[in-house]
């Protein structure tokens, strides 16, 4: 938890004094909170597993569906069911 107090001088009752303290006070806590060169590059290394790993369950589902939706077409004439399947790989 970050506790901030406020210096006096900054309070909100001296107007453009206290606009200046704020802005210094965002400015320094935004920088302390960006990444550095490293952390982008695994931060977006990871960004890049969770998507690659998003893609590839897709890709497997649609598989799966796709065999599920032939094998209801050739061993049964159940509409309802070759319906749930085309639903299924249409979502």
């Amino acid at each position: 938890r970050l506790s901030l107090s406020f210096p006096s001088y900054c309070k909100p009752k001296h107007g453009k004094q206290g606009v200046a303290c704020t802005a210094m006070l965002v400015a320094i806590v935004t920088e302390k909170l960006a990444l550095n060169k490293g952390e982008k590059h695994v931060h977006y290394f990871m960004l890049d597993i969770q998507i690659s790993k998003r893609i590839r369950h897709a890709a497997a589902n649609v598989l799966r569906e796709c065999w599920l939706l032939h094998r209801a077409n050739m061993t049964s004439n159940n509409q309802s069911e070759q319906r749930r399947h085309l639903r299924c790989l249409l979502e």
